[in-house]
């Protein structure tokens, strides 16, 4: 009997540190989305995509992109 009184204390421990989690993430938000307006926001990752010209791209993509706009062939 031990051994189904273990499992229900396990199911119930996983349980309420998910709840616990959840919790302290919506605190997190809450009291970020409180304070944004005095501070600006922190950029840590940015990444910038850059469009380059076909004309300028290496010769491997510039012969992609010509087959591709060609017709398949059965």
């Amino acid at each position: 009997m031990s051994e189904v009184i273990q499992a229900a204390n396990f199911v119930t421990g996983a349980i309420l540190g998910c709840l616990g989690i959840v919790v302290i993430v919506c605190t997190i938000l809450t009291i970020n989305n409180l304070f944004t307006r005095f501070w600006k926001p922190v950029k840590i990752f940015t990444y910038v995509v850059k469009e380059v010209p076909i004309e300028q791209a290496p010769a491997a993509v510039q012969s992609q992109v010509q087959q591709s706009k060609q017709e398949p062939s059965l």
